[in-house]
């Protein structure tokens, strides 16, 4: 019994190999006869644009039909033979160029003939070059290149970069060696940008001048005076601004002091090389001494001469005019709902067992929590030339943080909200809320944070804003 067993098992298992064999077989006929019929159709199609005088593009598609089916012999024939006659146009047309003395006519047709040529090899299909013609591209090449780079040298001396460019560039593309293409290529590109920081500067537009500088130092590290300009810029460019004391008018003291500490520490995170900050205490001293504040005038001859001892371009003033700071009460309430229980019954007709729900009336408790803080900082950038307001804001943020949860001594997972009147008997008011909506929204409250966020990380995040702002708004400025 084992051994038939074993010997059916072998026989049935040769004939699936054999099947699996047939079918690999043929699929692989089916898509070598679909292949072939797509090269067909293909070389048909190279041949009634060759009947159209479309050589070039018959070309193409026999190429095409080879891709499909490399053993299409009558498409390697029909791509040979069309092929040379396409080459052949191709150097013909160099021919007459290069005895007209068309320079540049003749180098780019006998490169695109030499490409073609190519093209065809890369399909193992080989034409006849005529390779004696080699010696009179490199003449007419000779006399081409020697002719660009005339050009190129008078567009530089006329200071026209955009031109010159475009002359070396495409010496480079015939021959990247020719005499010093290279070296003044490289002038080409960079000169015109140089110029472009040197009139930056010259325009005291310091900060963008900077970028230009660094920009060609990027390409030559050691191009004429870049370094120099790159040291100039940052000497003179720099915007010195002097940081006073905050004022406060609110009831909640530090907060001046903690809004001036973060914007030093945003403006020092730009890494800015155009923005210094004064010390606050040397600031202090002068501004005291000068007699200058929010709440009064700002006298331009005052505000200068501090500038002045202080070396500062402009002063910062800020003033706190709002601090609400509200730490909120839990609010505990008592919710009425439902909790159900799974029961099992059997239907008394068919005798099939179903699970079924049954609810009895709970209670659970929703608590409620909210912290909110908001804040008014005005502040004013004063230029200590003029004593004039450079730019002002008024800064409002609010941070609040609410916690809303719900807490049940028992199983959640079938707890719902709902409304009754009597919790041991029924009532017409009774209301289950058992919807999809109504169990994910009670669900998120069960399984949401109980913790709140206090009031003091409310106002750090508050401060951060705060100062963040005015940075930015400095930045900007300066660009």
């Amino acid at each position: 019994m084992f051994i038939h067993s074993s010997a059916l098992y072998l026989k049935n298992s040769i004939s699936n190999l054999c099947f699996m064999k047939k079918t690999v077989l043929l699929l692989s006929f089916l898509t070598l006869l679909v292949a072939c019929n797509q090269s067909k159709v293909l070389v048909k199609k190279g041949k009634e644009l060759e009947t159209h005088g479309m050589h070039y593009e018959a070309v193409d598609f026999y190429l095409k039909a080879l891709n499909k089916n490399p053993d299409d012999v009558e498409a390697r024939i029909e791509a040979k033979k069309t092929g040379q006659r396409v080459l052949d146009d191709l150097m013909a047309d160099f021919y007459m160029a290069y005895t007209s003395s068309s320079n540049k006519q003749a180098v780019y047709s006998y490169l695109e003939a030499k490409k073609f040529y190519n093209l065809l090899a890369n399909y193992k299909i080989k034409l006849e070059f005529p390779f004696n013609y080699d010696d009179y591209f490199t003449e007419v090449k000779e006399l081409y290149l020697k002719s660009l780079y005339e050009e190129a040298l008078n567009n530089l001396e006329s200071e026209n970069f955009t031109k010159a460019k475009e002359k070396l560039n495409e010496i480079e593309k015939l021959d990247p060696e020719y005499e010093k293409a290279a070296e003044f290529r490289l002038f080409a590109k960079i000169e015109p940008e140089y110029r472009k920081g040197i009139d930056l500067f010259d325009a005291e537009k310091y900060r963008p001048a900077h970028k230009q500088f660094l920009k060609v130092k990027d390409i030559d590290p050691g191009y004429k005076e870049v370094d120099y300009y790159i040291e100039q810029c940052l000497k003179l460019g720099v915007f010195t601004i002097g940081l006073t004391d905050f004022s406060n008018f609110t009831s909640v003291k530090g907060l001046e002091e903690a809004i001036a500490t973060a914007f030093v520490n945003d403006m020092l995170d730009s890494r800015d090389p155009f923005i210094k900050i004064i010390d606050r205490s040397s600031v202090d001293v002068i501004f005291k001494e000068q007699k200058l504040g929010m709440d009064e005038r700002i006298d331009p001859e005052s505000v200068a001469e501090a500038g002045k001892i202080l070396g500062a371009k402009a002063l910062v003033l800020g003033s706190l005019i709002v601090a609400d700071e509200r730490e909120g009460q839990i609010l505990n309430n008592r919710r009425k709902g439902y909790v159900g229980r799974p029961v099992k019954r059997k239907n008394p007709k068919t005798g099939k067992v179903y699970t079924d729900m049954t609810y009895n009336k709970v209670y659970y408790r929703e608590y409620y929590r909210k912290n909110e803080v908001n804040y008014t900082f005005n502040y004013k950038i004063v230029s200590t030339e003029t004593g004039e307001i450079i730019f002002s804001d008024n800064i409002e943020v609010n941070e609040e943080d609410v916690v809303n949860y719900v807490n049940y001594n028992g199983n959640t997972r079938y707890l719902y909200a709902g409304t009754w009147d009597i919790l041991n008997s029924a009532s017409k008011n009774d209301q289950l809320f058992n919807s999809f909506r109504q169990k994910r929204q009670l669900d998120q409250k069960i399984t949401a944070r109980r913790e709140i966020q206090s009031i003091a990380s409310l106002r750090q995040s508050a401060i951060e804003k705060i100062a963040n702002r005015m940075a930015i708004a400095i930045l900007k400025y300066q660009d």
